[in-house]
């Protein structure tokens, strides 16, 4: 069963309530990764972009609305999660 997107964004808020000084995205979908049962689907890659993981764009598409509310800033080219 798919993981929903409300635990996706939890668990990533939760992650980064803790000692922060700045997580690198590659290092929080590990921590996502180990957080929460995902199915192999979501951990997978897509087949026309097999660098692009599956994970990042789902919670990159979730969290839309924290972005939009300035509540997280997601930095593209430097791959940073930081709050703004």
């Amino acid at each position: 069963m798919a993981v929903p997107r409300a635990e996706l964004v939890r668990k990533l808020f939760e992650n980064l309530l803790l000692p922060f000084e700045g997580v690198q995205v590659r290092d929080l979908l590990a921590q996502l990764e180990k957080a929460t049962v995902l199915t192999d689907y979501e951990r997978g890659h897509y087949a026309n972009q097999p660098s692009a993981s599956r994970l990042d764009k789902m919670l990159r598409f979730a969290t839309i609305a924290e972005i939009k509310a300035d509540w997280l800033c997601l930095a593209a080219f430097a791959g940073l999660c930081v709050f703004a």
